[in-house]
């Protein structure tokens, strides 16, 4: 039971109540996720891992049907997706393999979803990274913030970096001395762009302090039993540094109105 980056996360995004209530309410699966989820398996898992867990519906087979209804009895417990589905996860599958860099590094890789179990001062931690190798932990999304301009901008906003340093983390104290960590992003429609996107280390290891900082926070909560929710109180605010750069400071130097 101890505390993964799904936790920090739920932290950084605020107030510290939203980590406990994230725990006892884990998100409903929607189209999204479920894509996600099948689309990681036939990647990651291998074709005989994936046939144990998910079976393809076939072409214009209606569940009303004898044989839609044996043939659904027959699949026993594998999730069973549509044949639209079933199109997408190829082409994402196809699009993943295209890119020889991602390829070989999850051909190389030493572990895939490695369950990872480690300590830090007393707070237990715990991961599943996608998979690694013997220099670097990598993670695969299948996200509409695949895109060029987007894609890093994510990476630190919604805790995808984070994650990767917090991966990193445990790998490195269960002795798998790590020292890169790097995201696959596909995009869910078509063509499926593939981004493949490498935090700097020195970028990891700032993210890395920011996580051990959380990790304080969630072990005085959660000892506390108090996880204080938002401020009853009127906070003054500026617009974040990136919409100054990119939204108002050219109406200020007169570029909008020139244009």
């Amino acid at each position: 039971d101890g505390w993964s980056s799904s936790d920090l996360k739920a932290l950084r995004q605020g107030p510290p109540s939203l980590v406990p209530w994230r725990r006892a309410n884990p998100s409903a699966e929607t189209d999204a996720t479920r894509l996600g989820t099948v689309s990681h398996a036939a990647i990651i898992e291998g074709d005989d891992v994936f046939a144990s867990r998910f079976a393809f519906k076939p072409e214009d087979m209606t569940f009303s049907s004898n044989i839609g209804k044996a043939w659904k009895a027959a699949q026993g417990g594998r999730t069973i997706v549509t044949f639209k589905e079933a199109e997408v996860v190829r082409e994402i599958a196809t699009a993943f393999f295209a890119k020889g860099a991602a390829a070989m590094a999850l051909d190389s890789a030493l572990a895939r979803e490695a369950c990872l179990v480690w300590s830090e001062d007393g707070i237990v931690c715990k991961a599943r990274p996608d998979w690694y190798g013997a220099e670097a932990v990598d993670d695969l999304k299948i996200t509409r913030f695949a895109t060029e301009r987007g894609g890093a901008f994510h990476g630190w906003c919604d805790g995808w970096f984070h994650q990767l340093a917090f991966y990193r983390r445990g790998l490195r104290a269960c002795g798998i001395p790590v020292n890169r960590g790097r995201n696959v992003l596909i995009h869910p429609a078509e063509p499926h762009a593939v981004y493949l996107l490498e935090p700097k280390p020195d970028v990891l290891d700032l993210l890395d302090l920011e996580n051990m900082a959380g990790l304080k926070r969630l072990a005085k909560y959660a000892e506390s039993g108090v996880w204080p929710g938002t401020p009853d109180e009127w906070t003054l605010c500026d617009l974040p540094a990136a919409a100054l750069a990119l939204d108002v400071l050219p109406w200020l130097d007169g570029e909008q109105e020139q244009a």
